[in-house]
């Protein structure tokens, strides 16, 4: 997470884009959906809802490194997340998550599923509010 952060940093001062700007609907509805799972759901639900974020970085991140131009602007974001250090914290991730969900019951085994589905359409409601620069609707007085 703090090399992540790193990260962001270093795209944020290239991009001169700053913190106090209002989030995407994409991102705010993702963020405090993580936030919330955090703080109020169940370690087991926690961890279901954290995974695809790292897990689906790791997929693009793959991707692109395998399709990327030379040159490519975004090559420390490629780097990264499909290098080898961010797959071996994916793996932990995922086994940690597995191993997690064979010590629960049926009904928590469910609800970790049904989060995690969940978490996957918001990561890609994350991912496409960006890519169409979506914004907020303007509110009716």
């Amino acid at each position: 997470i703090i090399a992540e952060r790193g990260l962001h940093e270093f795209y944020f001062d290239f991009y001169g884009i700053r913190l106090d700007v209002e989030k995407a609907p994409g991102c705010f509805t993702y963020t405090h959906f993580l936030i919330s799972s955090a703080t109020n759901a169940s370690y087991e639900e926690s961890l279901a809802a954290l995974l695809p974020c790292f897990w689906i970085y790791q997929e693009v991140g793959q991707h692109i490194h395998k399709n990327a131009a030379p040159g490519n602007p975004y090559q420390k974001w490629i780097d990264t997340y499909s290098g080898e250090e961010f797959q071996e914290v994916v793996q932990s991730a995922i086994h940690l998550t597995d191993r997690v969900a064979e010590g629960t019951n049926e009904k928590q085994l469910k609800k970790m599923q049904e989060v995690f589905v969940l978490s996957t359409r918001l990561e890609w409601m994350f991912w496409d509010s960006a890519y169409r620069m979506e914004t907020w609707q303007p509110v009716i007085s």
